[in-house]
């Protein structure tokens, strides 16, 4: 499967099936067609866990879904939401650039993707309660 199929037909048809306060359950449909190059990173989602009152990131490549577990004193579901609806908009914004890497092999492809999410997205570090955010 080639690096932009697997953005755009696996990765970004995410959906939240649950959430309560502190906790968001996200399933991506068709994961067992992620290449197992990327497994780790996926499982890992370590850039996640950078966003100020995320706890806890995990992703299981059987069951499709992501677990976050956050703080909702310091963050809103809605803001964990927005920041994932960037991530895909950067994407979206770079697919032309994507099918031109499709010969990119599993692993350089990884590494261009997470490169480029680095650049793009502004990744907020503030531990600070905002009181004007909406629950």
């Amino acid at each position: 499967m080639k690096v932009e199929e697997i953005v755009f037909k696996v990765l970004l048809r995410f959906r939240v099936v649950h959430s309560i306060p502190g906790r968001i359950r996200i399933h991506v449909p068709m994961s067992q067609r992620i290449p197992t190059e990327w497994k780790q990173s996926l499982e890992n989602l370590d850039r996640l866990k950078n966003l100020a009152g995320i706890q806890e990131v995990s992703f299981s490549v059987i069951t499709g879904n992501a677990l976050i577990h956050y703080d909702p004193e310091k963050i809103s579901e809605k803001e964990i939401i927005e920041t994932l609806r960037q991530i895909a908009k950067v994407l979206k914004a770079h697919r032309q650039e994507l099918i031109r890497r499709a010969d990119l092999d599993q692993h350089q492809a990884l590494e261009y993707l997470l490169n480029l999410l680095k650049v793009h997205i502004p990744w907020p570090q503030s531990t600070e309660v905002d009181s004007t955010r909406s629950q």
